[in-house]
């Protein structure tokens, strides 16, 4: 790791001593503009093991050389930091930036926006920490830098402002942090206007992610207290998503989130792990058909999907697979449906009520007796909000439980609104 020296002033007799993770560091501030000490702190630590203080020390020092400036705020308690003149100097000098483009706008958040100013960027901060420990680039940006304006207008004004954008080769997320300041009528037209700039856009892939502040993280802190367990509102973003984009475009992927989940759904998006391809859709319920056999003693079988639905039902909200379990010492049968789950996906939750009201309402074509909706961990099931209203016909499964020697019943119920119940078997 190279390290050198930057001097600054008339005698030039005082100077820091920088390493490449220094410019790194000071490279993260112009990006970001504006970022607390916490911030700072956790990236720091999280990827060069820099202690809290060594940094806080170090940050000091940068200050006095008028590479950074600090300002306080939510009443004194908290402190952030943005370049100073000479540490626009020591980029340009790195070719990090252009020459003359600096930033010297101070927090202009009204008090009652400061936790969704920072709360947008802790969800950034930690989602570029996991990024960057799997080594796959990722571009953090403003939205003012890439403006979403309607393709073709003379109009310069953006159809649609995210709270922040990260791309790679795995398309646009678009980071929407909730402090529940907007009401559920403002989040469905905020869809809506996504919807309307993705199917301007067919050959773009449009993540959207609603994160939901809360206080549940010990280590990022906010003015205001939004309380621990915020997962009615996370319920409620996401049947308000869902009602709104029912004519969503295929290219637009909307999920929703508590704060604490919100950074490792960022991550799964931007690594390409969060829309389940058809080749692993196969091989899950593959993997499903082995296990059930095994571990309950069913034999199996594939029943064929259209036998299933009425000729109006689009194949897009068929299950992902109808099986016929005959239990080998009993011969006794069933029949059960598969739905792949994925964390806060709010389409997936909608398919997966959709297949609940069709068998409430007796819709299909063949008798189910139950549809068994199966998550990859026991962390995206917990997370996961099931929103009002019990899905009677629904059980909860877990893939990685699924594949343990655990004795204890495998299957979930939601019990009542917003809440999982013990297990059960099917």
């Amino acid at each position: 790791m190279s390290k050198r020296i930057y001097t600054f002033g008339k005698g030039k007799k005082k100077g820091v001593w920088l390493k490449d993770q220094d410019i790194e560091l000071l490279r993260l501030l112009y990006d970001h503009r504006i970022l607390s000490l916490l911030e700072l702190k956790y990236y720091a630590n999280s990827l060069y093991g820099v202690k809290p203080n060594s940094l806080a020390r170090k940050l000091q020092r940068w200050r006095s050389e008028k590479i950074l400036l600090s300002k306080k705020y939510g009443g004194e308690k908290y402190v952030y930091y943005r370049l100073g003149m000479n540490g626009y100097k020591i980029l340009e000098q790195e070719g990090e930036t252009v020459p003359g483009d600096r930033h010297y706008k101070e927090l202009a958040a009204p008090e009652n926006q400061i936790d969704h100013f920072f709360g947008t960027k802790d969800v950034v901060i930690q989602t570029l920490v996991e990024i960057q420990k799997k080594n796959i680039d990722v571009f953090s940006a403003a939205p003012s830098l890439i403006p979403y304006v309607e393709k073709d207008s003379v109009s310069t004004d953006p159809v649609v402002v995210p709270d922040w954008i990260l791309h790679n080769q795995y398309g646009f997320l678009n980071v929407e942090l909730d402090t529940a300041n907007e009401n559920l009528t403002d989040i469905r037209e905020k869809v809506e206007k996504y919807m309307k700039y993705a199917a301007d856009r067919p050959d773009e892939n449009h993540h959207v992610l609603f994160v939901v502040i809360d206080n549940q993280d010990k280590y990022f802190k906010y003015i205001k207290n939004f309380g621990k367990n915020r997962l009615v509102r996370v319920a409620n973003v996401k049947d308000a998503i869902v009602r709104a984009s029912s004519l969503a475009p295929a290219n637009l992927h909307l999920y929703v989130s508590p704060m604490n989940r919100g950074h490792h759904m960022a991550c799964n998006i931007l690594t390409g792990q969060s829309l389940i391809t058809d080749e692993e859709r196969s091989s899950a319920v593959e993997s499903i058909q082995v296990i059930m056999s095994n571990k309950f003693n069913y034999e199996m079988e594939s029943l064929n999907a259209v036998d299933f639905y009425l000729p109006e039902v689009h194949s897009e909200l068929f299950a992902d697979a109808h099986l016929l379990l005959k239990n080998r010492k009993t011969g006794k049968s069933k029949i059960v449906l598969i739905k792949l789950m994925e964390e806060g996906n709010a389409r997936y939750m909608d398919e997966l009520k959709y297949l609940n009201t069709l068998h409430s309402q007796n819709r299909f074509m063949r008798k189910v007796d139950k549809t068994i909706a199966i998550y990859r961990s026991a962390s995206e099931f917990e997370y996961d909000a099931m929103g009002a209203g019990e899905m009677q016909h629904i059980v909860f499964g877990m893939m990685e439980e699924l594949q343990t020697d655990s004795d204890k019943p495998p299957f979930y119920r939601n019990v009542r609104d917003y809440k999982k119940g013990a297990g059960v078997l099917i």
